[in-house]
């Protein structure tokens, strides 16, 4: 917990970075900040199943997913998809949208 609100405060004082990636062992948490009520994130690696976030702060949604293989993903966010302004890598996903891709080790 104490290495979260380390990160949410680096988000806040950073004003630019909307969602931030902590490797720890075999998984990622990937962090995002955003004003929400409820936050709902889908990747690639399980064919894009809904998967809740967890609210870490009044701003700040937490997921935890494997770190092994490169990924895509996107948001729902208070029932509209989000993709982050700042994601490293983006592709388009063939239904006139973009996924960010996660990728190991960069």
């Amino acid at each position: 917990m104490k290495k979260l609100c380390m990160v949410a405060a680096a988000l806040m004082i950073s004003g630019c970075s909307n969602h931030y990636y902590r490797v720890s062992g075999n998984s990622v948490d990937i962090l995002l900040r955003a004003e929400a009520r409820e936050v709902y994130f889908f990747t690639s690696i399980d064919d894009y199943r809904p998967q809740k976030a967890s609210q870490e702060g009044k701003n700040f949604w937490r997921v935890t997913v494997p770190e092994k293989a490169e990924f895509r993903y996107f948001y729902q966010v208070d029932g509209r998809i989000f993709l982050p302004p700042d994601c490293r890598y983006t592709e388009y996903d063939g239904f006139g949208s973009k996924s960010c891709i996660y990728v190991p080790k960069l």
